[in-house]
């Protein structure tokens, strides 16, 4: 019996080996050499999936290994890159984006996939930033959370965000110590440019809560004063009623 013919592309279909190769396990992607914005979509979306940041010490770059395997079998990826490599695109972008220089991302792509990738940056950098000041969130805990975050003080709060700032300082630096750098940007750097984040979103953070409180304070007082005017009111009333009635007596009597 003759085998049947075989159905592999020509090779002058797959092209030389470079950045319009093609990825038959990506589903046929062009391989390129840089992520563009739908790469970084499709890594976002597999980031908040499998949540690195939650992995066990230990486990972290084998989360990211996973990443870059689901990766490279998913339709549309057109990079082909290892775990140490998606996580130094997605700490890049993540930092770009919340540190007010997602404008220089905007270069290959369009404005949905802009969108995108904005939301789901933002969407995961707040929930690495209530996993890392230990408030996940569980809804089972919502509403016993929400009061002891209102009954903590100013202080209290700044001395937490401070503390939770100094963990993660010296996880960055432990991370660089063991990690080889994959960029020109020395560790000094990036410690001080993520110190220098931080403390922003530390004093935005701070000038919010003094909002909260001056609108609590305000919106007591003025609870506070309305109580006083009804209570006043109907003391004036009973009065009224009092007189009333001693003149009714009086009649009668006469």
């Amino acid at each position: 019996m003759m085998s049947a013919p075989s159905s592999s592309p020509p090779l002058e279909l797959l092209g030389p080996s470079n950045k319009n190769s093609i990825d038959i396990a990506s589903g046929g992607a062009v391989l390129r050499k840089s992520f563009n914005a739908w790469d970084d979509v499709l890594l976002c979306r597999v980031v908040n999936q499998r949540k690195p940041w939650m992995a066990p010490s230990g486990e972290i770059m084998i989360t990211w290994g996973e990443i870059a395997e689901s990766l490279m079998h998913t339709r549309g990826f057109g990079v082909k890159k290892d775990g140490p490599a998606c996580k130094t695109r997605f700490e890049k972008i993540l930092k770009m984006t919340i540190g007010g220089e997602k404008d220089m991302l905007r270069k290959t792509g369009t404005e949905e996939e802009y969108e995108e990738r904005e939301r789901l940056l933002r969407e995961m950098y707040d929930q690495i930033d209530q996993y890392r000041d230990g408030r996940e969130p569980d809804p089972s805990r919502k509403a016993l959370g929400e009061l002891q975050e209102d009954n903590e003080s100013l202080e209290n709060r700044r001395k937490r965000k401070g503390k939770a700032l100094a963990r993660i300082i010296s996880k960055r630096e432990r991370l660089m110590d063991t990690n080889t750098p994959t960029t020109p940007t020395t560790p000094r750097e990036e410690i001080k440019s993520i110190f220098e984040y931080l403390q922003r979103r530390m004093e935005i953070d701070d000038a919010r809560e003094e909002r909260r409180l001056l609108a609590e304070k305000e919106m007591e007082e003025r609870r506070t004063a309305a109580e006083e005017r009804r209570m006043e009111a109907e003391l004036e009333r009973d009065r009224r009623q009092q007189d009333f009635m001693l003149k009714v007596l009086e009649i009668m009597q006469k």
